[in-house]
């Protein structure tokens, strides 16, 4: 049988495709991944040699640095050995390891356990920031992180970050009640405007879904640990420069969201405002934000 030309020379077009060599990569495509596999190299080399340190030195700031970066440069791999460093002999070395879980959450919920140990820490600032890890693990119930966080509002140093772990939690919560109030009448004013933001935060995640993080009339979790270098009760052993300040996530609401008396009693001298008006503000919260 003849083949017609036609279909010789639809066969000559196909082979003539498959005989178009394959397109190289772009020289500035190959230099880019050839730089990404040579910095996530880098990378995973540093945090094996920073989970080494953290293991094994001997000097407790080198493992109090050694938690704070794992946890900055967010090193899922080392949540094990952060939390045996929960239990570390050395108070600086504690708080770094508990605020690095803080900053691994919601991937660092195997270290509940321990976490909750160390709310009864002899160091505040382990215990703020264990309380503040399990606050973002949702671990913690309100009257607990009450229990640890209220007394830390009369601490010069913590009060603040404090503050805004607690008002994070519920606001409906008796106990998480009680100790904002004081917050709101003897605290210092950054502590009584962390107070005040937060309870706008908590009013605008309740009518926008999008912001929720916390349990009940509680806003967004803080995502981020307090410094044990500020802190005077951390010890000898929390030493300065081991974590930084810095609650990783946004701070509460905006202040012009808040009801201008909410404004007002924010910015009132300490101690000023009638305790019943602050009653009734700290208990309006809630319902103000479902408004």
């Amino acid at each position: 049988m003849k083949i017609p030309s036609s279909t010789w020379a639809a066969v000559g077009v196909l082979a003539a495709t498959w005989a178009v060599p394959a397109v190289a990569e772009p020289p500035d495509a190959r230099r880019r991944a050839d730089m990404r596999q040579k910095h996530d190299a880098s990378v995973r080399e540093h945090a094996q040699e920073l989970m080494q340190q953290l293991a094994r030195d001997k000097d407790p700031e080198v493992r109090a640095h050694a938690a704070t970066v794992l946890g900055k440069i967010k090193v899922v791999d080392a949540i094990p050995v952060l939390t045996t460093a929960v239990a570390d002999g050395d108070p600086g070395v504690r708080a770094a390891a508990a605020g690095a879980l803080w900053r691994l959450a919601p991937e660092s919920r195997g270290a509940v356990p321990a976490l909750e140990k160390a709310l009864g820490d002899a160091t505040p600032l382990v215990r703020l920031n264990a309380a503040g890890a399990l606050n973002a693990l949702d671990a913690g119930t309100p009257s607990k992180m009450a229990a640890v966080l209220g007394p830390l509002l009369s601490d010069a140093d913590l009060a603040k970050s404090a503050a805004e772990v607690l008002v994070s939690t519920d606001l409906e919560n008796a106990d998480v009640r009680r100790y904002v109030l004081e917050g709101l009448t003897r605290g210092e004013g950054d502590v009584r405007k962390a107070i005040v933001l937060g309870m706008a935060d908590a009013r605008l995640s309740r009518s926008d879904p999008s912001r929720q993080g916390g349990r009940g009339a509680g806003g967004r979790r803080p995502r981020g640990p307090g410094d044990p270098a500020a802190s005077q009760g951390a010890g000898r052993g929390a030493r300065r420069g081991s974590e930084g300040r810095e609650h990783g996530g946004p701070r509460g609401g905006d202040a012009g969201a808040l009801p201008s008396e909410w404004r007002c009693a924010a910015a009132r001298p300490r101690g000023s405002p009638p305790e019943a008006t602050l009653i009734s503000l700290t208990r309006a919260a809630p319902a103000a934000a479902s408004r």
